[in-house]
């Protein structure tokens, strides 16, 4: 109740039960009931539930459990039902069970979330009583913590900016994105937006709650338009990261995805450039590393995915974006920036750290 309080007014919900609602009105069904359970995410990543235009949590708990459906980024369904046979004999929902069970016992939600390790390392998340998961979420990931023993012990920690850029209105998908880039097991970031006028009327109320919630999170509010380089080139300027990620708002990063990028850079702290594969590359193929040529501009938008981390002084040097570039595939501003550094200096992550959401 206190979770769902929290995002609405005082004077609605002093004349109502906070359940009903939540269930019964508009306004109420767009708030997350629950830390743990994010709607935008839900609906974002099962756009086929979302047609049906129910209630989320209720198909949650009716028919998504059991199809074992993810309700969060960080609870793995899957992995904690393989590691807790009792929880699958006890025919309860998978989400409850660790909730009421499973995280006072010391299970972990999910296979790079060391419930154990997080306790141990922080004695205040056992002193506080809140829920292991939920404390990171809420708490320690806006405070650098970590999750497991792996990015603890990383010596070199830079902070990521991470640009979303939503090409339409892409409300639920930009809201969920946003909420599951906070969920990382990297911590140390920013998500950067800026919002159209045609966006802002249905997403300020949340987003600005959000970033009330989570100090990283850093909307800016356009009262006109702007041309795409411009507004490029004004999120960048926002930026205070020593490495950027651009983000379209409907690709959505693995939990993990920003700790392979941190985990290459302390092999090599001198990368300005890393990029991934792209999600429907065959890995049997030719490494794109192998195939890169300073000499033929051309392919760069071919062989630097759409998941590539920047140095930001590097794009800086670059020039920024141009009124004729297109966006950030655009093969010029792709040529720009690698004229800028050394190609051993740019290398390909072979792992496929993301997934579309139509």
């Amino acid at each position: 109740d206190t979770f769902l309080l929290n995002q609405v007014s005082d004077l609605i919900l002093a004349q109502s039960n906070p359940l009903d609602y939540y269930l019964e009105t508009d306004d109420g069904k767009a708030c997350y009931p629950q830390p743990l359970f994010n709607t935008d995410y839900y609906f974002s990543i099962y756009p086929e539930v979302a047609a049906f235009n129910i209630q989320p949590l209720l198909h949650y708990l009716l028919w998504g459990g059991k199809e074992r459906r993810k309700p969060h980024p960080l609870f793995d369904v899957e992995y904690y039902l393989s590691e807790n046979k009792d929880a699958i004999e006890s025919g309860m929902n998978a989400l409850l069970h660790y909730i009421q069970i499973g995280e006072k016992g010391g299970r972990d939600p999910h296979p790079l979330f060391d419930s154990n390790y997080y306790r141990n390392r922080y004695p205040d998340v056992a002193t506080s009583g809140i829920n292991t998961l939920v404390h990171f979420i809420t708490i320690g990931a806006q405070q650098g913590r970590s999750v497991i023993k792996e990015v603890d012990t990383l010596d070199y920690k830079p902070k990521i900016s991470i640009i979303l850029i939503s090409k339409e209105k892409m409300g639920r998908q930009l809201l969920a994105n946003i909420y599951a880039l906070t969920c990382q097991i990297y911590p140390l970031i920013e998500v950067i937006h800026l919002i159209n006028p045609d966006e802002r009327e249905s997403i300020e109320k949340k987003i600005k709650w959000m970033a009330g919630q989570d100090t990283r999170i850093l909307p800016f509010f356009l009262d006109r338009y702007h041309k795409l380089s411009d507004i490029m080139n004004q999120t960048l300027e926002q930026a205070t990261g020593e490495f950027v990620m651009f983000l379209d708002a409907n690709v959505f990063l693995h939990c993990h995805a920003l700790f392979e990028f941190i985990k290459l850079l302390n092999r090599y702290s001198e990368f300005d450039l890393i990029s991934s594969v792209a999600e429907d590359l065959d890995l049997s193929r030719k490494r794109v590393s192998e195939s890169y040529d300073p000499d033929k501009k051309i392919t760069y938008s071919y062989y630097i995915s759409p998941l590539a981390l920047y140095r930001k002084s590097l794009l800086e040097k670059s020039g920024g974006f141009k009124t004729w570039h297109t966006g950030v595939r655009d093969p010029d501003f792709l040529a720009n920036i690698v004229a800028c550094t050394s190609i051993k200096r740019i290398v390909h992550l072979p792992k496929k750290l993301y997934y579309s959401v139509d």
